[in-house]
Order: C-alpha cells, then structure tokens, then sequence
C-alpha cells in the first residue's frame, strides 16, 4: 500500500470532463489575414497588410486606418467557466440570433466563425461554428467584444 497526498487523490478521482480545456479558441496571430467582427455597434473588417498591421477595410468611412487587433483577440483568449458538450435547447437558441459574430481568417484561407450571445445574467454563451459544445463565459467576454468603432482604431 502506497500512501498519497490528498490533493493528488482528488485529482486523479478528478472527471476527466473536468481536466479538459476551457479555452474556446486558440489563436496563431501570425497565420491570421482578416478578422471581422459584427457587433451591435459595428461591423468592422480589418486585414493584415504587408508590414503586419491590422488596417480597417470597413467600415468605409475609417478604411486605411490601423486597427488594434488586442481589442478582437484578448477576449477571445479566455476561459470558459463551463463546456456544454450537450446544451439544452434554451442554451442553443440564445446562438441563433447571436450579438456578436467574429470570423477570422488564416493565410491558408481557412475561417473561423464564433458567436456569443446576448448576456444572460452574469453570462454570455460562445459556439465556434461546425463544433456541438457551446462554452459559457463571463459576460465580459461579450462586453469587450460589443466595443464601438473609436475603441478598435489606433489613436494617433
């Protein structure tokens, strides 16, 4: 009989749905060509230009300006609270009309659609497109991606 320290014990009586991930999206900056965002303040779209600055292509009125792409990316760095490898259909249906929609976009040309809904209490929901689970996260995570145009530009 081998003795063991508590707390090892209960990581390993640990579910393993309990060791997963919560990162709901993990990020290669450098292979990223476009990310558009539609929030309900904006839609923007900014590419990667050749000296590996986000420029706005829209909306119009700000096209050519440096965009700060932290403001995108960061809070899709986060970590959900809860995986919903099976959501119930209530959970689901806040992802149909969405808040915010992101599509971002490799060199390879692959894309990447994530959605968040609308808060819910102290929540917000997040499904990347063509996977079942939906994470549940901090409702900041919507917050900072609700940002207005003057937010997502470089100030000069």
């Amino acid at each position: 009989m081998i003795k063991i320290d508590s707390a090892l014990y209960d990581k390993l009586n640990s579910k393993t749905i309990a060791l997963r991930s919560k990162t709901f999206f993990t990020i290669n900056q450098d292979e990223l060509t476009v990310i558009q965002v539609k929030n309900p303040n904006l839609t923007l779209i900014t590419e990667r230009d050749k000296e590996s600055k986000w420029v706005v292509r829209e909306p119009v009125s700000s096209k050519g300006k440096e965009a700060v792409a932290f403001k995108v990316l960061d809070p899709l760095e986060a970590k959900a609270l809860e995986i919903l490898d099976k959501p119930s259909a209530a959970i689901s249906g806040k992802l149909t009309k969405p808040a915010v929609v992101v599509r971002t976009t490799t060199k390879d040309g692959k894309s990447t659609v994530i959605r968040i809904s609308a808060a819910d209490g102290e929540n917000a929901y997040v499904q990347i497109e063509g996977k079942p689970e939906i994470y549940k996260v901090p409702k900041s995570v919507l917050e900072s991606m609700s940002f207005r145009l003057e937010d997502a530009l470089v100030a000069n």
